[in-house]
């Protein structure tokens, strides 16, 4: 099987502060409705990165809506891990998606081999700072997530709809390949299954290498709120 390759490397300060988000650490920015930087293309299977550090993502199957991208359970693997932030303890990654109904067990963004954000049921995994699942319910509708990676467990902090959500419990699980991927990870979930690809919507994606402020936060989830109708 191929692979095609989606290298996440900052190479500059982001150039996307007319689309209003935080531009400080942004590494790596996929938005739905500018799925290039030359803007709406509906028949690009490139999604391109709008941070400035062409970390591009091709994809076999994937289709433009209006403000969102629609992937259909791709085969999509990514390049190089993240090398600059393999050594970092503090991240920020957020994500504004609608999965397809009846979807319980999917990945959404895979940044490298320590970070992941993997839903099962009513509860997102991470992996990072933290191996602690946390109670994510109701984001079946159009949802805004924002997972800001801490120094220790105590300081990861999960928002849905920029609400705290709820820490539940540990949990044992297997890790992942070094390849950043969106919607689809090669490896095991929770359970030892293999697969869950995502199948849905996603209308935003942005990954910091520094831990966002609450403000920030709050910024950037104004935006998703006004863009896209959360």
């Amino acid at each position: 099987m191929s692979r095609r390759r989606m290298m996440f490397t900052k190479k500059k300060e982001s150039a996307i502060n007319w689309l209003g988000y935080v531009a400080e650490g942004l590494i790596a920015c996929f938005d739905g409705e500018y799925n290039t930087r030359a803007g709406s293309n509906s028949t690009s299977k490139t999604w391109e990165d709008l941070s400035g550090n062409d970390n591009d993502a091709t994809f076999t199957r994937i289709s433009k809506g209006s403000n969102y991208m629609i992937l259909y359970d791709d085969d999509h693997y990514g390049g190089n891990l993240l090398r600059n932030l393999s050594s970092k303890t503090e991240l920020t990654v957020e994500v504004v998606f609608k999965p397809n109904a009846g979807e319980t067990g999917f990945t959404l963004l895979t940044v490298n081999s320590s970070y992941f954000l993997f839903v099962a049921g009513t509860q997102l995994f991470l992996y990072g700072s933290t191996q602690q699942p946390w109670y994510i319910d109701g984001y079946e509708a159009l949802t805004s997530l924002s997972v800001r990676y801490g120094t220790s467990p105590s300081l990861t902090e999960v928002r849905l709809n920029n609400s705290l959500a709820q820490r539940k419990g540990t949990a044992d699980y297997w890790g992942i390949w070094s390849y950043p991927q969106i919607g689809s990870r090669e490896g095991y979930t929770p359970t030892n299954s293999p697969g869950n690809k995502f199948a849905g919507n996603i209308y935003s994606i942005r990954v910091y290498d520094r831990a966002l402020t609450k403000e920030e936060i709050d910024i950037n989830y104004a935006n998703d709120k006004k863009r896209f109708g959360i």
